[in-house]
């Protein structure tokens, strides 16, 4: 399957800001195999390049799912303008991070700071804990932020990781590209096809 983000982005708006519960247009356009979207309002103005459209491989389903399970799903507060991921395998992480940057959803290169958030408990070691990450997930050392969690029992022998990332942009977008990936699927399934 093959998706025209150009298409399936017309019409969508942001998602109400929990200040304002103002929402603004989504404004795409085209630059030869690439479409740059942004929004405006009130001065402020959120850009980001993605691909003008998208194979969905196996690989991209499969991260669209696990987005949808792990990630960030409400709109509340200040949520609606966070792309998170959280999960303790640094395999399933690292993977996530290989697939949207191989698809142009997502470079490593242009993560912010302090974009990877580990949570871990006081019987870990920090210096460890953030090498280990870095290592695996194939970042730069100020990408990754340490904190403690309540709960040290709550966490995995390598803590928590977040992919932490305020860019309303980048998740509705994400959001977007899985609604229309899913419903497409299941239209299929009731046809049969």
């Amino acid at each position: 399957m093959r998706v025209d983000l150009y298409k399936i982005l017309q019409g969508v708006k942001t998602y109400p800001s929990w200040y304002s519960n103002n929402s603004y247009d989504l404004i795409t356009i085209p630059e030869g195999n690439k479409l740059f979207v942004t929004y405006n309002s009130k001065g402020k103005r959120g850009k980001r390049y993605f691909p003008r459209s998208l194979s969905i491989t196996p690989d991209l389903l499969w991260t669209l799912g696990f987005i949808e399970g792990e990630g960030s799903n409400s709109t509340n507060k200040s949520a609606y303008r966070r792309f998170m991921i959280t999960n303790s395998n640094p395999t399933k992480m690292k993977f996530v991070l290989d697939v949207l940057e191989k698809h142009q959803i997502l470079a490593r290169a242009s993560l912010p700071r302090n974009s990877i958030r580990v949570r871990y408990g006081l019987q870990h070691d920090k210096g460890k804990l953030a090498k280990f990450w870095r290592e695996k997930l194939k970042v730069s050392l100020d990408k990754i932020y340490l904190s403690t969690k309540a709960d040290p029992l709550k966490t995995s022998e390598y803590g928590v990781c977040d992919i932490y990332i305020s860019d309303v942009i980048l998740r509705r977008v994400t959001d977007r590209i899985r609604e229309y990936v899913f419903a497409q699927m299941q239209s299929n399934i009731k046809e049969g096809r």
